[in-house]
């Protein structure tokens, strides 16, 4: 809940500015928690684990707030609601639905070569899978203000023909 608010609120504080920030609020999130992401599955301190887990969970969740926001920027209004119905679909489908299905796939596989830190070592491969996320938040930054402007040009086309 924090993450997501946080990320939400510095998107729409930053973005003001410019309309980048809120893919950049989710690419230096997601880019923050990987290293104390990697730090808990890798540490055996349970304290440390903790203390590093909140943050890494907290800058991880920061993108769900500006990905709703750009999501609503580039579809009409009348889109809005099936546009975020579609976005929160899919985020569940793959990150909650799959995520846990290919790490215990992994986990089984990985038996052999890791014994008992076979679960361990299945989480640090879907972590590092995972972090195609900052290639793709970063693809995302580069085109926004386009794929905005278009969006914008279309809707204002749709309006005028009305």
């Amino acid at each position: 809940m924090l993450g997501t608010f946080l990320g939400g609120y510095l998107a729409d504080r930053w973005g003001k500015r410019d309309k980048r920030w809120y893919v950049r609020i989710a690419l230096w999130g997601l880019m923050l928690s990987l290293p104390l992401s990697y730090y808990t599955l890798l540490a055996s301190e349970p304290l440390y684990v903790v203390l590093a887990y909140t943050p890494a969970h907290i800058l991880n969740t920061l993108y769900l707030g500006p990905c709703i926001a750009i999501c609503h920027t580039l579809v009409a209004p009348n889109m809005r609601a099936s546009a975020s119905a579609v976005l929160l679909f899919v985020i569940n489908m793959i990150g909650l639905g799959l995520g846990p299905l290919v790490v215990g796939a992994l986990s089984d596989a990985y038996i052999p070569l890791f014994g008992e830190e076979n679960l361990r070592y299945a989480m640090l491969t879907a972590l590092t899978m995972g972090t195609s996320g900052v290639f793709f938040f970063w693809m995302a930054h580069r085109t926004l203000l386009g794929d905005i402007s278009r969006t914008e040009a279309a809707l204002t086309g749709m309006t005028a023909k009305s």
